[in-house]
Protein backbone atom coordinates (compact mmCIF):
# COMPACT_ATOMS: atom_id res chain seq x y z
CA UNK A 1 0.00 0.00 0.00
CA UNK A 2 2.83 2.18 -0.41
CA UNK A 3 4.26 2.27 3.49
CA UNK A 4 7.55 1.74 2.19
CA UNK A 5 7.84 4.46 0.20
CA UNK A 6 6.63 6.36 3.40
CA UNK A 7 9.41 4.72 5.45
CA UNK A 8 12.31 5.57 2.41
CA UNK A 9 11.41 9.63 2.16
CA UNK A 10 11.50 9.33 6.15
CA UNK A 11 14.75 8.02 5.78
CA UNK A 12 15.57 10.95 3.24
CA UNK A 13 14.60 13.25 5.94
CA UNK A 14 16.43 11.27 8.55
CA UNK A 15 19.32 11.20 6.42
CA UNK A 16 19.49 14.64 5.24
CA UNK A 17 18.99 16.31 9.17
CA UNK A 18 21.98 14.13 9.95
CA UNK A 19 24.26 15.56 7.36
CA UNK A 20 22.84 19.28 8.35
CA UNK A 21 23.55 18.65 12.10
CA UNK A 22 27.29 17.06 11.03
CA UNK A 23 27.58 20.44 9.40
CA UNK A 24 26.33 22.67 12.15
CA UNK A 25 28.12 20.63 14.80
CA UNK A 26 31.58 21.19 13.37
CA UNK A 27 31.50 24.23 11.16
CA UNK A 28 29.24 27.09 13.14
CA UNK A 29 30.93 28.60 15.54
CA UNK A 30 30.85 31.84 17.77
CA UNK A 31 31.99 34.14 14.53
CA UNK A 32 29.94 32.39 12.04
CA UNK A 33 26.48 34.38 9.99
CA UNK A 34 23.24 33.28 9.24
CA UNK A 35 24.44 33.00 5.41
CA UNK A 36 26.71 29.91 6.77
CA UNK A 37 24.03 28.68 8.35
CA UNK A 38 21.77 28.52 5.02
CA UNK A 39 24.63 27.18 3.07
CA UNK A 40 25.03 24.26 5.05
CA UNK A 41 21.12 23.44 4.96
CA UNK A 42 21.62 23.62 1.11
CA UNK A 43 25.09 21.72 1.25
CA UNK A 44 22.42 18.98 3.30
CA UNK A 45 20.00 18.62 0.86
CA UNK A 46 22.45 18.47 -2.14
CA UNK A 47 24.09 15.51 -0.56
CA UNK A 48 20.98 13.93 -0.08
CA UNK A 49 19.96 14.91 -3.40
CA UNK A 50 22.69 12.90 -4.83
CA UNK A 51 22.69 9.47 -2.89
CA UNK A 52 19.45 9.26 -3.81
CA UNK A 53 19.52 9.94 -7.86
CA UNK A 54 22.51 7.45 -7.31
CA UNK A 55 19.67 4.91 -5.00
CA UNK A 56 17.13 5.77 -7.99
CA UNK A 57 19.88 4.90 -10.74
CA UNK A 58 21.31 1.74 -9.05
CA UNK A 59 18.42 -0.02 -7.84
CA UNK A 60 15.91 0.82 -10.34
CA UNK A 61 18.30 1.30 -13.49
CA UNK A 62 16.24 4.21 -14.23
CA UNK A 63 17.85 8.10 -14.87
CA UNK A 64 16.45 11.11 -14.38
CA UNK A 65 16.75 13.11 -17.71
CA UNK A 66 14.44 14.85 -20.04
CA UNK A 67 13.22 12.64 -23.31
CA UNK A 68 12.51 16.18 -25.19
CA UNK A 69 11.79 19.98 -24.59
CA UNK A 70 8.30 20.10 -25.38
CA UNK A 71 7.50 16.66 -23.08
CA UNK A 72 9.66 19.06 -19.91
CA UNK A 73 7.90 21.85 -20.77
CA UNK A 74 4.39 19.79 -20.66
CA UNK A 75 5.12 18.63 -17.38
CA UNK A 76 6.59 21.50 -15.45
CA UNK A 77 3.50 23.60 -16.47
CA UNK A 78 0.81 20.58 -15.70
CA UNK A 79 2.79 20.74 -12.60
CA UNK A 80 3.26 24.46 -12.21
CA UNK A 81 1.29 25.17 -9.16
CA UNK A 82 2.44 22.54 -7.25
CA UNK A 83 6.04 23.55 -7.83
CA UNK A 84 5.34 27.53 -7.68
CA UNK A 85 3.97 27.03 -4.33
CA UNK A 86 6.62 24.79 -3.03
CA UNK A 87 9.39 27.91 -4.34
CA UNK A 88 6.83 30.17 -2.71
CA UNK A 89 6.73 27.91 1.10
CA UNK A 90 10.44 27.56 0.85
CA UNK A 91 10.73 31.19 0.88
CA UNK A 92 8.61 32.22 3.00
CA UNK A 93 9.89 29.65 5.69
CA UNK A 94 13.60 31.15 5.35
CA UNK A 95 12.90 34.72 4.87
CA UNK A 96 11.43 35.45 8.02
CA UNK A 97 14.28 34.08 9.36
CA UNK A 98 17.16 35.68 7.60
CA UNK A 99 14.98 38.96 7.95
CA UNK A 100 15.15 38.59 11.87
CA UNK A 101 18.65 37.73 11.57
CA UNK A 102 19.81 41.02 9.27
CA UNK A 103 17.28 43.51 11.12
CA UNK A 104 17.55 42.22 14.81
CA UNK A 105 20.08 40.83 17.33
CA UNK A 106 20.74 37.04 17.52
CA UNK A 107 18.99 36.66 20.08
CA UNK A 108 15.78 37.35 18.85
CA UNK A 109 17.18 34.72 15.72
CA UNK A 110 17.49 32.35 18.54
CA UNK A 111 14.17 33.42 20.20
CA UNK A 112 12.18 33.16 17.01
CA UNK A 113 13.96 29.49 16.20
CA UNK A 114 13.03 28.29 19.20
CA UNK A 115 9.32 28.93 19.18
CA UNK A 116 9.03 27.96 15.54
CA UNK A 117 11.06 24.13 16.73
CA UNK A 118 8.32 24.27 19.17
CA UNK A 119 5.39 24.95 16.61
CA UNK A 120 7.36 22.41 14.16
CA UNK A 121 7.01 19.48 17.14
CA UNK A 122 3.78 20.49 17.59
CA UNK A 123 2.88 19.89 14.17
CA UNK A 124 4.67 17.07 13.96
CA UNK A 125 2.60 14.96 16.71
CA UNK A 126 0.14 13.95 14.42
CA UNK A 127 2.15 12.82 11.01
CA UNK A 128 2.47 9.56 12.20
CA UNK A 129 -0.94 8.82 12.47
CA UNK A 130 -1.94 10.50 8.94
CA UNK A 131 1.02 9.29 6.89
CA UNK A 132 -0.03 6.23 8.32
CA UNK A 133 -3.57 6.32 7.00
CA UNK A 134 -2.65 7.75 3.38
CA UNK A 135 -2.11 4.18 1.85
CA UNK A 136 -5.63 2.63 3.17
CA UNK A 137 -6.93 6.65 2.19
CA UNK A 138 -5.34 6.18 -1.14
CA UNK A 139 -7.00 2.70 -1.61
CA UNK A 140 -10.11 3.82 -0.77
CA UNK A 141 -10.30 6.51 -2.81
CA UNK A 142 -9.21 4.86 -5.60
CA UNK A 143 -12.18 2.54 -5.42
CA UNK A 144 -14.65 4.90 -4.89
CA UNK A 145 -14.60 8.26 -4.36
CA UNK A 146 -17.48 8.95 -2.23
CA UNK A 147 -16.58 5.73 0.09
CA UNK A 148 -13.59 7.79 0.38
CA UNK A 149 -14.93 11.22 1.45
CA UNK A 150 -16.62 8.79 3.69
CA UNK A 151 -13.86 7.25 5.39
CA UNK A 152 -11.94 11.15 5.17
CA UNK A 153 -14.58 12.64 7.22
CA UNK A 154 -14.26 9.14 10.25
CA UNK A 155 -10.61 10.25 9.86
CA UNK A 156 -11.71 13.61 10.70
CA UNK A 157 -13.66 12.83 13.80
CA UNK A 158 -10.69 10.82 15.24
CA UNK A 159 -8.03 13.39 13.91
CA UNK A 160 -9.64 16.93 15.21
CA UNK A 161 -10.04 16.02 18.70
CA UNK A 162 -6.56 14.27 19.27
CA UNK A 163 -5.50 17.53 17.32
CA UNK A 164 -7.16 19.43 20.28
CA UNK A 165 -6.08 17.40 23.01
CA UNK A 166 -2.35 18.18 21.76
CA UNK A 167 -2.48 21.41 21.88
CA UNK A 168 -4.08 21.59 24.86
CA UNK A 169 -1.57 19.67 26.36
CA UNK A 170 0.78 21.63 24.86
CA UNK A 171 -0.30 24.80 26.28
CA UNK A 172 -0.57 23.32 29.44
CA UNK A 173 2.52 22.06 29.54
CA UNK A 174 4.41 25.11 27.76
CA UNK A 175 6.75 26.36 30.24
CA UNK A 176 8.48 23.27 30.77
CA UNK A 177 8.88 22.60 26.81
CA UNK A 178 10.19 25.98 26.04
CA UNK A 179 12.34 25.68 29.48
CA UNK A 180 13.79 22.31 28.03
CA UNK A 181 14.95 24.35 25.06
CA UNK A 182 16.00 27.93 26.74
CA UNK A 183 16.69 28.92 30.35
CA UNK A 184 16.01 32.67 29.22
CA UNK A 185 13.35 34.67 27.42
CA UNK A 186 10.84 31.74 28.45
CA UNK A 187 7.82 34.51 28.60
CA UNK A 188 8.91 35.79 25.28
CA UNK A 189 8.80 32.45 23.74
CA UNK A 190 6.23 31.29 25.17
CA UNK A 191 3.98 34.69 23.85
CA UNK A 192 5.34 34.03 20.30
Amino acid sequence: NGLEKIYETAFIKLINKIIFSILILFLINAKSNIYEYFLYFSIGYLVTGIIYQLRIFINYRYVIGLSSFSNGYKTLKKSSALFISSILGSISNSLLPLLIGIFLDPNNLGIFNIADRIKGISCQLIQPLTHSIYPKMAKVYNVSKIEGNKFLKNIFLIIIPLITIALILINFFIEDIVSYFSSENILIIIII
